[in-house]
């Protein structure tokens, strides 16, 4: 009888972990859907004046992303640049739209691929895939954060 309450127990509890982990499964991808949505969005003319006008991180980015992210993580989305394509993409006239993005865990990182949509000012448009990965802090917050195929999305951008 007493095995039984005990193999009981453990089943509530084993049940109740996989459920408080589940949330924070969500919470890490709703928190790099963020990030990639804001980083594929056009800009407003508003937003690029502030940036040219700043002589430091102007706050529409602060606010999109830190949030988001640990503070390394956060450092290190700004020292390399990777924001640097929203301004590229208003600079060139090119629209980004997500198409699909696609988000799988892993054992200890997620991998994504997002479907964009590349319009031109010359009316063109093209797609492309962009892919890389991503980790998560306990709180859900994004760790760390790479493109692998960033250069190849400048490029196009460039066009």
């Amino acid at each position: 009888m007493k095995k039984k309450i005990f193999l009981y127990i453990l089943c509530l509890v084993s049940i109740c972990l996989v459920g408080c982990n589940q949330g924070k499964t969500t919470e890490s991808t709703d928190n790099l859907k963020k990030v990639l949505q804001e980083l594929f969005q056009p800009i407003s003319d508003e937003e690029y004046q502030k940036f040219n006008d700043a002589s430091s991180t102007p706050s529409w980015i602060e606010e999109k992303f830190k949030e988001l992210m640990t503070k390394d993580a956060y450092d290190t989305f700004l020292e390399t640049g990777t924001y640097q394509m929203m301004l590229l993409s208003y600079e060139n006239g090119c629209n980004l739209k997500i198409e699909e993005m696609k988000i799988d865990e892993k054992k200890d990182y997620h991998e994504f691929n997002v479907k964009l949509q590349v319009s031109y000012k010359n009316g063109n448009s093209e797609k492309f895939e962009a892919n890389g990965t991503a980790q998560f802090d306990d709180n859900g917050k994004v760790r760390y954060f790479t493109l692998n195929n960033m250069d190849k999305i400048i490029e196009m951008l460039k066009k």
